[in-house]
C-alpha cells in the first residue's frame, strides 16, 4: 500500500510541475538610461493581434509608443528604446501560445537593456496572450525602472505626445 501511495504522490508532483508556466526577466544593464519613448521593430511572423497586445502593455506601463521602425533597426535618434518580440504558437484543438520572448534595446547604441521570456508548460494551458504579454512587460518595466540611476526621469507624464505617437486604449481588443 505504501508503494501505491508513493507512486501516486510522485505522479501527482510530476503532473503538477508539468502544468506550471515559466517567466524569466533579466536586466542586461545595471544602470540603464531613462526610457520614455519606445518603438517596435517588427519581425517576420508578427501578427497584428500580438503587436496590439504589446503596444497596449507598453502604454499601460507608461511608455510613449511611437510608430514602428523598419525591420532590423537597432539604433534610432527618434526614440529612447526599441522593442521586439518573438512568439511561438502551437496547435492542440485550438492555437495556444507556447512561448514569448520580448527584448528592449537602448536606441542610442543598440545595447540590450532588458529581456523577458515566458514559456508554457509541457501540459500546456490556454493562457490569454494579452495577459501574458502584459505581465511580461510589467515585470520588465519594473526591473528597468528600479535599476535607473537616482534622479533619472522615470515618468512619462511630462513627455508631450508626438504626431507619430500611437495611442492604444487598453480596453480595446487587438
Amino acid at each position: 500500500m505504501k508503494l501505491l501511495t508513493r507512486g501516486a504522490a510522485i505522479a501527482a508532483a510530476l503532473f503538477l510541475s508539468a502544468c506550471a508556466t515559466h517567466q524569466d526577466v533579466l536586466l542586461a544593464k545595471s544602470a540603464p538610461p531613462p526610457v520614455v519613448s519606445i518603438a517596435q521593430v517588427p519581425s517576420d511572423g508578427n501578427s497584428e493581434a500580438m503587436d496590439g497586445a504589446l503596444r497596449n502593455a507598453l502604454v499601460q506601463n507608461g511608455f510613449t509608443v511611437r510608430a514602428p521602425l523598419p525591420a532590423g533597426t537597432r539604433q534610432s535618434s527618434e526614440v529612447d528604446a526599441i522593442v521586439s518580440y518573438v512568439d511561438v504558437w502551437r496547435w492542440d484543438m485550438v492555437m495556444y501560445l507556447h512561448s514569448l520572448a520580448v527584448k528592449i534595446f537602448d536606441a542610442r547604441n543598440g545595447d540590450l537593456l532588458v529581456t523577458g521570456d515566458w514559456k508554457n508548460s509541457a501540459f500546456h494551458g490556454f493562457q490569454d496572450e494579452n495577459r501574458v504579454i502584459s505581465d511580461v512587460v510589467a515585470e520588465m518595466t519594473a526591473k528597468l525602472r528600479t535599476a535607473m540611476p537616482a534622479g533619472a526621469s522615470q515618468t512619462t507624464a511630462a513627455a508631450p505626445p508626438a504626431d507619430d505617437d500611437l495611442t492604444a486604449d487598453p480596453n480595446d481588443a487587438p
